[in-house]
């Protein structure tokens, strides 16, 4: 009798509305292989949980709260994203006794300000960086097109978002301007439903450049079909946290536009701190000083992307071998 693989509560999204929530599903599973990973809700029989990814922790951990999710007898994290609560504050009171209160067999998390966060209120934990960065791709080598990947953030994401997402959509705008008039060319990539709407109203205001729609039929939600069109980028500007974590993935240059502080966390881990701007300081020609300075250091940030993102990418496969070995010691 060939018996059902055993089950692992997966602490995330696991659908396809947002490419970085489904992209950091899919390396989990591709992590661990021997499991059947099921979300909150569909996961009866798990004694297991794993945070692969995603900025869940600690709010989701407080018993009551909305998303909340239950603590099972082997609790684990890779990649996991802390809420900050800037500069140096501690959360408050209930928050830190939740925290405590987890005992987690493993805790991974994105960068080294969450460890800094995590630190601040009691917690131990290891850096891992972002899950999604586990995706590699042996593309034959990269032929400039002069090809600039474009995303922007579509509906509001909570209080703790940086800038009007109209400024800085005009000014991203007027940037994208300029990059046509460098004689660079355009992709228009969202990485939410949410911003779909935004991205086409962009592309009215640029004349319709290409449109790179990770649900349309040309890419069904095929993660691999996407990363096949986005490599064909020379550099990408993002918002989206994870435009910017799958770019780096890839190898292909980046500039920030950080609307939220687990963008400064990520890009931080990867010390590319310099092609990072607060969205409430995007203005246009600092941008395009940046696309000029990036495009004058190609190489270079090239080897730093393959050196750092290479590192972390062994520490996320560690980290999964190690949780496994641990499981199944356990059973």
């Amino acid at each position: 009798m060939i018996e059902s693989p055993r089950i692992i509560t997966y602490c995330g999204f696991t659908d396809n509305r947002n490419i970085g929530d489904m992209a950091l599903f899919l390396a989990n599973r591709r992590l661990f292989p021997k499991y059947n990973l099921l979300g909150e809700g569909h996961d009866k029989s798990s004694d297991i949980n794993l945070f692969g990814g995603g900025t869940h922790y600690p709010y989701a951990l407080r018993r009551g709260s909305q998303g909340s999710i239950r603590r099972r007898q082997s609790n684990f994290a890779i990649g996991l994203g802390v809420h900050d609560p800037g500069g140096s504050r501690r959360f408050g009171l209930l928050t830190r006794w939740a925290m405590r209160r987890w005992s987690f067999n493993y805790l991974g998390v994105r960068g080294y300000r969450s460890q800094e966060i995590c630190a601040l209120n009691g917690v131990r934990a290891e850096v891992t960086g972002d899950t999604a960065l586990f995706f590699e791709r042996s593309q034959p080598p990269h032929r400039p097109q002069g090809l600039a990947a474009i995303s922007v953030v579509g509906k509001p994401m909570g209080h703790e978002r940086i800038g009007s997402r109209e400024v800085v959509f005009n000014e991203m705008v007027d940037c994208c301007h300029t990059l046509i008039a460098m004689g660079m060319k355009l992709m228009l990539v969202p990485f939410s439903r949410d911003d779909v709407p935004w991205m086409e109203r962009m592309s009215k205001e640029l004349d319709s450049p290409p449109f790179l729609n990770f649900w349309t039929p040309d890419i069904d939600s095929n993660l691999d079909g996407f990363f096949a069109e986005l490599e064909k980028c020379d550099l990408l500007i993002g918002e989206r946290l994870h435009s910017v974590v799958l770019a780096a993935a890839l190898g292909i240059p980046f500039i920030s536009i950080a609307y939220k502080p687990k963008c400064f966390d990520f890009v931080n881990s990867i010390g590319l701190d310099r092609y990072l701007i607060k969205s409430n300081r995007a203005v246009s020609s600092e941008m395009i000083r940046l696309v000029r300075q990036l495009m004058a250091e190609e190489s270079g940030i090239k080897e730093e992307l393959k050196e750092r993102v290479g590192f972390f990418r062994q520490r996320i496969k560690d980290s999964a071998t190690n949780i496994q070995s641990f499981i199944e010691s356990k059973t």
